[in-house]
């Protein structure tokens, strides 16, 4: 019996660490989803609509991103946009935080006033 008892919380204690460390990728893979969808659908917004979109939808999935984590540069006819951020895992009882750096990035072709690429 005793056993029995010990191979259940040791079970039940890898699924909870499991859990624990997959929440960041989980979060991770639905934020880069949602990045591709602003940034690719947004055709003719300002910049500032896309940070506030992307702002949102971070703040939905509880990420920690600021403003100024969200960086946006033109160069050769074509945007850039980029986010890096860090997400911690605290384990109960353990003194080592667990960091998990994520980043996202995405090159969108600018067009010209005729709607042509260049």
């Amino acid at each position: 019996m005793f056993r029995l008892l010990i191979k259940l919380i040791l079970f039940f204690l890898v699924i909870y660490v499991g859990i624990l460390f997959a929440t960041p990728w989980v979060k991770y893979y639905i934020f880069k989803n949602a990045f591709e969808n602003v940034v690719y659908s947004e055709k003719r917004f300002p910049d500032y609509s896309v940070k506030k979109n992307l702002l949102e939808e971070a703040k939905d999935l509880k990420i920690p991103i600021e403003m100024k984590d969200i960086k946006i540069i033109e160069e050769n006819f074509k945007k850039i946009y980029s986010i890096e951020y860090q997400d911690v895992v605290k384990l109960p009882y353990v003194k080592r935080d667990f960091v998990f750096n994520f980043s996202l990035k995405a090159v969108k072709e600018l067009e010209g006033e005729s709607g042509q690429q260049y």
